[in-house]
């Protein structure tokens, strides 16, 4: 194949043709001279300029001829400079063939751009050191971005852990007036006999039992943020955690008369290790859900089974469903799915309690729900010992 000038429109050659050399060459020569993004510097073994393109006078705005026959030294900061990092680069890239070029350089007039690119080796026919190729680009723009971006997810971190210390104090400060209004409700409850009066203060207990409960979330979810939410490992049996949480999960709906339907494989019981405490938690709350937003003559199920090498709860409902957006934020702190014509109340723990707690275990849990109307499952799956 005879080379064609690149100026007379010579290609690359295409898979399956002889490869030209010189084709190739004039090929990478016109890249090297039309490119206006990737500056070149030809850098004798001293470090000095032997040769620039065009883009490069135009990233280090200077002339082509005043960058040749200068060392390449005054193109880095006065702190790498001084730190040799020009000749650090010359080093690495003689031992190890290439060297990246990620940092902050200066043009002629002193202004800093972020320049990212790699410094290769270049020998001659006998293998000897004949210098090395510069090439970088002007990244300022992304740097920027990236800093930006940075320093957002760090206002982040500082806004969420003065939330999660905000969460803390309100949960502590509020115990003490709660302790005080249980105190003083138990002495009225004590000293009266009217019928009347007697309802409404079950009316206060429930509602002091609400907050209570509130603050216990709370307070729960300060302990996850801050990793200070310890386990007590203990040996046990899943009927009896589903048992006990189903009975407080109906205690605390007010309604002990709501069929949960249990579905439990019969024979040897189901044995595995976690905190009972926290696990109960676990399924209180799920169970809370499920309750809250099904509706009378509806049914709730609770399923285990083992599906080696986890304890599988499946806890389902003929509820009002969750919307297919919602799935995926469904376990964030303070989410919550939008409101229905059913009660919903809470600030949005719940989930995401249930969530940490299942991973804390080595577990883990999903949302699964066709849509609005459909109902929804939990699934929660816990290791077996020695899995």
């Amino acid at each position: 194949m005879t080379p064609v000038p690149i100026s007379q429109g010579a290609t690359p050659p295409r898979p399956g043709d002889a490869v030209d050399v010189q084709a190739v060459r004039e090929c990478v020569c016109a890249f090297a001279e039309q490119t206006i993004d990737h500056a070149m510097l030809l850098l004798a073994p001293d470090l000095t300029v032997q040769w620039a393109n065009p883009a490069a006078a135009e990233i280090l705005a200077t002339p082509q001829e005043d960058i040749i026959g200068q060392p390449v030294h005054r193109y880095f900061t006065p702190e790498d400079r001084e730190l040799g990092i020009p000749e650090h680069e010359a080093a690495v890239a003689a031992s190890r063939g290439a060297s990246e070029d990620d940092r902050w350089m200066m043009r002629a007039d002193g202004s800093l751009f972020w320049a990212t690119g790699r410094t290769v080796l270049l020998s001659d026919a006998d293998g000897r050191n004949a210098g090395a190729l510069k090439v970088f680009r002007s990244q300022t723009d992304v740097k920027m971005r990236l800093r930006t971006l940075g320093n957002r997810v760090e206002a982040l971190e500082t806004a969420e852990k003065a939330r999660i210390a905000a969460l803390a104090t309100l949960s502590h400060e509020v115990r003490n007036p709660l302790s005080v209004a249980y105190l003083y409700t138990d002495m009225i409850e004590r000293d009266t006999r009217e019928p009347q009066l007697q309802a409404h203060l079950n009316a206060m207990r429930d509602s002091l039992d609400a907050i209570s409960r509130l603050v216990e979330d709370l307070d729960q979810a300060s302990r996850v943020a801050t990793g200070k939410l310890a386990l007590r490992i203990e040996r046990l049996r899943l009927e009896e955690v589903l048992d006990a949480a189903c009975e407080a999960a109906l205690e605390r709906a007010g309604r002990p008369d709501r069929r949960i339907e249990r579905l439990l494989p019969p024979g040897q019981p189901i044995v595995f290790e976690g905190d009972p405490q926290r696990l109960q938690q676990v399924f209180v709350n799920l169970l809370g859900n499920a309750i809250k937003f099904t509706r009378d003559g509806h049914r709730i199920w609770i399923k285990a089974s083992v599906e080696t090498p986890n304890v599988v709860v499946r806890i389902e409902d003929e509820g009002v469903g969750i919307e297919p957006g919602m799935l995926v934020s469904i376990f964030e702190m303070f989410s919550q799915a939008p409101a229905s014509d059913m009660e919903c109340t809470g600030l949005g723990i719940g989930l995401a309690l249930v969530k940490n707690i299942v991973e804390l275990h080595g577990g883990s849990v999903q949302a699964r729900s066709n849509g609005l109307g459909t109902g929804a499952e939990f699934v929660v799956r816990l290791p077996l010992p020695g899995a």
